[in-house]
């Protein structure tokens, strides 16, 4: 769990767009959402090597799986058939 620990700034984003679609975010919140460049934070939780995380909500359900690789935070959002890929780096 201790590789998950401190704060993560975002480098890339992959189809984040259509995620935000999919979990139903209108134009102009999609459009302020994609000019963000936010931070993940981790603190000790548990031991375990990936976090998964599912949130439902009127009948809807998406998945955040955050996980560790090559020394980069790897979060992966999936709704329904639609998938976003988000790489963090660890700040300094």
């Amino acid at each position: 769990m201790e590789q998950f620990m401190g704060t993560w700034k975002l480098t890339a984003s992959e189809n984040f767009d259509e995620y935000m679609k999919a979990v139903g975010i209108s134009f102009a919140s999609r459009q302020i959402a994609n000019l963000a460049k936010p931070s993940e934070n981790c603190y000790e939780t548990g031991g375990c090597s990936k976090l998964i995380q599912v949130q439902t909500w009127e009948g809807k359900s998406t998945t955040i799986e955050r996980e560790v690789q090559s020394g980069k935070l790897i979060v992966k959002c999936i709704m329904n058939d639609v998938v976003s890929m988000r790489t963090y780096q660890r700040e300094e």
